[in-house]
């Protein structure tokens, strides 16, 4: 169910590099964090393969262009650490409150 993760990395990387548009990069990574955590919360998605996936991406972005926002960074070690009920209400805590940011490429943390 979750998008295949070369075609999420290479569209950020086209997002970042050669459209240099941090901020919508940026919104698209927060939207795929909202998304999985709704995989999860609907038992359509196991903890575990949450956990891979953005740690896998997460590491990726890193070596990468590495323009994420550090919330949306934060987001994405709270799916790689493992969702439970009680970090799922942080995590879409924390994703309401960066969606309601104007822009994602200029958040300081």
């Amino acid at each position: 169910m979750l998008p295949e993760l070369s075609k999420v990395l290479e569209f950020y990387t086209k997002l970042v590099e050669d459209e240099m548009d941090i901020d919508r990069a940026n919104f698209y990574m927060a939207i795929l964090v909202g998304y999985a955590a709704l995989l999860w919360k609907l038992n359509l998605v196991k903890t575990d393969e949450l956990s891979k996936y953005f740690d896998r991406i997460r590491e990726e972005i890193l070596e990468g262009p590495n323009q994420l926002n550090p919330y949306v960074m934060e987001l994405f070690s709270i799916l790689a650490e493992g969702l439970d009920n009680k970090n799922y209400e942080e995590l879409i805590s924390k994703l309401r409150m960066l969606l309601r940011e104007e822009r994602l490429d200029r958040l300081e943390v």
